[in-house]
């Protein structure tokens, strides 16, 4: 008997954990959102959103190093979400490789990037 509450015990320890919640949140507005709108739950939306998540875990990944490094720069959420409203919006419609686009938003981005650093020092240098 005190196995079956000591089982019991750490089935509930671990449904209650809040990554498991969280996880099952998630399921659970899933599975409402597929039912309520039609091609929610389908492979080719689920694959969109995985693209657009590996997106965020490559600059969350290059946000920790450089965290890591010393080198504090909480501009790059900011950069990015520049870079992903400019790009639709400079990209020409006679370019079917996007290239010119990507070179334009580049561009844009290193110099947002780059004045954002310039402020953040000349702060620095006033203290």
């Amino acid at each position: 008997m005190a196995a079956h509450a000591a089982t019991l015990t750490a089935l509930r320890r671990t449904v209650l954990h809040r990554v498991t919640l969280t996880f099952i949140l998630v399921v659970v507005v899933w599975v409402v959102a597929g039912r309520a709108l039609p091609g929610f739950a389908t492979f080719g939306h689920l694959r969109y959103m995985v693209e657009l998540a590996s997106i965020m875990g490559i600059a969350a990944a290059g946000q920790t190093l450089v965290v890591i490094g010393a080198g504090i720069d909480l501009s790059v959420a900011g950069v990015i979400t520049f870079t992903a409203i400019i790009m639709p919006l400079v990209s020409p419609a006679w370019d079917d490789s996007g290239l010119v686009g990507v070179a334009v938003t580049l561009a844009m981005a290193l110099a947002v990037a780059g004045s954002t650093a310039s402020a953040s020092s000349s702060c620095a240098s006033i203290r």
